[in-house]
């Protein structure tokens, strides 16, 4: 957010009259405040700062202006992951997987992601950001309370089993919902980046492996401005939906595998109770599924939008 003196119509080099004379040295207000730290909206600038930032707006004003703002801002956010986890619940109960965007506030411009999270959505596949994954309480223990107990975390946010350099905010968020993703068997990962961007490139790798190790399908588009085009694009995505159908099916049969497993012991227990229990006959109990020669679940997409490789358990390369 800026507020500047003024320039002359049209651009140029400011005139004598944007400056604020101060014996005979000017200056130029040009107050720039960062969105992420709203103490220095209400700082105490030099009176001309002030002047040129608030206009007729007074101290109080602005200071309750600015409240009000990031009241609202977080109520809307709060909005955004009530209703998140609502999806996520029906995601749960549906065996149905959900696509989480590990990329970059600006990802959500649809000119930057070059229509692809639309394109996943007309699939049939919600769209999470990171800063919509639910982070209720009793989710985060689900997810991460074992680890904290173990010591192996200092908290549900904690990143650094993972990336011990985070110096970049945006890069401990992607790499905070990889970890997300990973522990949660209902959410997939897709990985955008744009730009060539430098601080995405040294974690591409972390990212990969955070999402990998528990055999989570992982996508990724990288440098997707050197692959405009729509049909492309179009192609790569109906690819990737054809790998969650599979995985979903997965997820249907191990629920129904699970299923079957815990009413035959319920009914075990209760012939066991009424003194009639008896071994069961291996015909009754599910047989474990041979994998062995069938097409992995997660994979790493080309920039044609073929297969750039295949991990065991289901885990992608990066293109």
């Amino acid at each position: 957010m800026k507020a500047c003196g003024r320039q002359e119509r049209g651009g140029g080099r400011p005139t004598s009259d944007d400056f604020e004379l101060q014996g005979r040295r000017p200056r130029q207000p040009h107050p720039c405040h960062h969105a992420q730290a709203p103490s220095r909206f209400d700082s105490n600038d030099p009176p001309e700062v002030a002047r040129a930032a608030l206009g007729d707006v007074s101290r109080e004003e602005n200071a309750f202006a600015v409240r009000q703002g990031w009241l609202a801002l977080e109520r809307h956010r709060k909005s955004l992951r009530a209703r998140a986890r609502a999806v996520l619940e029906q995601l749960e109960r549906e065996h149905r997987v959900g696509v989480v965007l590990l990329g970059r506030p600006y990802h959500n411009d649809p000119g930057l992601n070059h229509g692809i999270l639309e394109e996943i959505q007309k699939c049939g596949y919600p769209i999470f950001t990171i800063d919509t994954l639910p982070d209720d309480d009793d989710i985060l223990e689900r997810l991460f309370g074992e680890e904290v107990r173990q010591g192996v975390i200092r908290s549900p946010r904690d990143i650094r089993d993972g990336w011990k350099n985070a110096y970049s905010e945006n890069s401990s968020r992607q790499i905070w919902g990889a970890k997300y993703v990973a522990r949660h068997p209902n959410l997939v990962a897709l990985d955008l980046s744009n730009f060539k961007c430098g601080h995405d490139a040294p974690i591409y790798n972390v990212v990969e492996e955070i999402v990998a190790a528990t055999g989570t399908p992982y996508f990724t588009f990288h440098d997707i401005d050197e692959n405009r085009p729509s049909g492309s694009i179009k192609i790569r995505v109906e690819t990737i939906a054809y790998f969650l159908r599979r995985y979903e099916g997965r997820l249907r049969a191990e629920a129904e595998a699970e299923a079957r497993i815990r009413e035959a012991v319920r009914a075990y227990e209760a012939a066991l109770r009424s003194g009639h229990g008896r071994a069961r006959p291996a015909a009754d109990v599910p047989a474990p599924r041979n994998w062995e020669g069938r097409v992995p679940l997660g994979i790493g997409m080309s920039s044609s939008g073929a297969a750039a490789a295949a991990c065991g358990g289901g885990a992608g390369g990066a293109c």
